[in-house]
């Protein structure tokens, strides 16, 4: 029933995934959309903070409008001011870095403002004046300039903790706490992994030109086991890093992937040990597809040494009779384990 809540509801949907919390999410996000308040986004760095705002911003009245992301912890001090209520001829530095300001950018659309936790001081005031007032001033000058942008914060800190430190104000923090969302680890959605890790072979092997990429089904087993510090993040850079280097090196998925994790990030009792079978298997795999590549195509497989030509079926993937290692760049990601 939540399934369907969120497929009719929301217009836009981009998160990735159909797990209980990201169908959860999915319907925070249709209810909340339409209402004319803050939001405060909470999420471990590359959970996804920036897309559930723009997934917010497009399922709300605001939609017609810009949608305007400022990563606080990106821009210094007076930069950041500048940067948010806009410079008057220059007046904090030589060259504005935006004479307008994104909240003037932002007019009757989404102001997305990251790390909250990051701005200073000043910056704090102000940012609050504007919730209280739905009024700005540039930097330089006196009079001030209304604004119809809503604004989404994000922050992967604790800001009732830097509220009890004294380091964010406690009245912005009630402005800013009137309703709240907060995004699920990918270690606490693990059913998730594999529908997100197959959209990004699909996207990096499209951007690197590599054909006919997808998942073994051992790959998708270890990486669900993975902890993902980094989040969804995470998962994309090994993902890229793997399709990118299989245009020029191409190495075996499982091997590459190992090499991405320390050895301690994986999860696995005995990940080290195979049993003898398994190991063989995995040996004469990898052994055939080297030499396959060597050769460029697999017809010539019979000519493999210590390879009998009735032996080579069993040892590829089926589906995939014709793959080739050769100036096409097809991806040999596509291998099953062998029997």
């Amino acid at each position: 029933m939540v399934d369907k809540v969120c497929q009719t509801a929301l217009a836009y949907d981009s998160l990735m995934g159909e797990s209980e919390a990201v169908q959860k999410l999915k319907n925070i996000i249709s209810e909340i959309a339409p209402l004319p308040t803050t939001v405060l986004i909470y999420g471990e760095p590359g959970t996804g903070k920036e897309l559930v705002a723009r997934m917010i911003h497009k399922n709300s009245d605001h939609s017609a409008h810009h949608f305007v992301p400022v990563r606080a912890a990106g821009i210094p001090g007076v930069l950041l001011e500048s940067a948010l209520f806009g410079d008057e001829q220059g007046f904090a530095c030589s060259s504005a870095l935006n004479s307008s300001g994104f909240y003037k950018m932002a007019e009757n659309g989404t102001l997305f403002l990251d790390e909250i936790s990051d701005i200073n001081a000043a910056i704090q005031v102000k940012l609050l004046q504007v919730l209280q007032d739905e009024e700005f001033f540039r930097m330089g000058r006196m009079t001030g300039a209304q604004s119809r942008a809503r604004l989404i914060c994000a922050t992967s800190r604790n800001l009732k903790k830097l509220v009890k430190h004294g380091t964010f104000r406690q009245d912005l923090f009630y402005r800013l706490n009137i309703i709240t969302l907060e995004i699920p680890p990918l270690r606490e959605r693990r059913e998730d992994i594999p529908a997100i890790a197959k959209h990004f072979v699909q996207k990096y092997s499209k951007k690197y030109h590599v054909r006919g990429a997808y998942l073994l089904p051992e790959t998708l087993a270890m990486l669900q086991r993975h902890d993902w510090p980094g989040n969804v993040g995470e998962l994309e850079n090994v993902i890229e890093q793997f399709i990118a280097l299989s245009v020029s090196v191409r190495p075996n998925f499982m091997q590459l992937t190992r090499s991405f994790f320390s050895p301690h990030s994986i999860n696995s009792e005995s990940d080290q040990y195979l049993p003898s079978c398994q190991a063989k298997a995995l040996f004469d795999r990898d052994y055939l597809v080297d030499a396959l590549c060597a050769r460029e195509n697999i017809p010539v497989a019979p000519q493999v040494p210590h390879l009998r030509r009735r032996n080579v079926p069993a040892k590829i993937d089926t589906k995939n009779p014709t793959l080739t290692c050769g100036k096409e760049h097809e991806a040999l990601v596509g291998i099953d384990c062998l029997n």
